[in-house]
């Protein structure tokens, strides 16, 4: 099925249908990925011309988000950049519609960045893989109770995705959500996907997927398709860059995850 195949209003329907149920909190399963906005360095030679156009020019997050929403993308993983923060407010106030929160704290300010997501009125908190990764479970813990008492779901980023999950399973800290690098290259990723999909089931944990595209060296329906097959990913969080890329991306994630549940759109 070509990502032309749906209306408009299919693809909002679709999108909008398609959700998660974290302790009693229900979510998108799609999410928008913020990486492109603040030109992230597996982006490669693309990083700087993402930060010029997105990062000093937050008028372009605003419409992506904007377009991004019309689609059916009410979710958006949030970062606590100003220009990105800027950005969602905006889109939130030409939308006049709440949308769904998926924040990363930290990790210069964790505490400060948690008061500002909990003015976003934010679903979830995940603390950023620079502080997830050391593995440090008093502080950890901290962060994770100071995010629970502000009634937001608390979880973990990580760029080893492998040695965090053996690390929790070891440990037993508790979080609600685990953002993790999940593709079909294996890229940014500590383990083969087999390995960590067996310690994510044994973790019983909700995971986003990151990074599913591998920094755009897929295309959105291999990808998709793969990661919607892996069933102990529960979501994604994905990054487009233009009006055209969220086009295919969102209409081959809506066809993918449809399929997962058995409701695809027929042929």
């Amino acid at each position: 099925m070509s990502f032309s195949s749906f209306s408009r209003q299919e693809l909002r329907r679709v999108l909008e249908s398609l959700r998660v149920c974290v302790r009693g909190v229900e979510m998108p399963v799609v999410l928008l990925g913020t990486s492109p906005f603040i030109g992230a360095g597996q982006f490669g030679d693309r990083s700087f011309q993402y930060y010029r156009r997105f990062y000093e020019n937050p008028a372009n997050i605003r419409d992506l988000i904007v377009y991004s929403a019309e689609l059916g993308v009410w979710g958006i993983q949030l970062l606590s950049a100003e220009p990105l923060v800027e950005a969602f407010r905006e889109a939130v106030e030409i939308l006049r519609r709440r949308m769904v929160v998926v924040a990363t704290v930290g990790p210069a300010r964790p505490l400060e960045d948690i008061r500002l997501m909990a003015g976003l009125e934010a679903s979830a908190m995940l603390i950023h893989a620079g502080l997830s990764d050391r593995l440090d479970r008093k502080g950890l813990s901290k962060l994770l109770s100071e995010i629970r008492d502000f009634g937001a779901l608390a979880g973990l980023v990580s760029h080893s995705p492998a040695r965090l999950l053996k690390w929790l399973l070891d440990t037993r800290l508790e979080v609600d959500l685990l953002m993790i690098p999940v593709n079909l290259l294996n890229l940014y990723m500590d383990a083969p996907v087999e390995e960590i999909a067996e310690m994510a089931r044994s973790l019983e944990a909700t995971v986003i997927a990151k990074k599913v595209l591998a920094a755009g060296r897929l295309k959105p329906k291999k990808a998709l398709n793969f990661v919607a097959s892996l069933d102990f990913v529960d979501a994604v969080a994905v990054g487009v860059a233009s009006k055209e890329e969220a086009d295919e991306t969102f209409t081959e994630a809506a066809n993918a995850f449809l399929r997962r549940s058995g409701t695809k759109k027929d042929s």
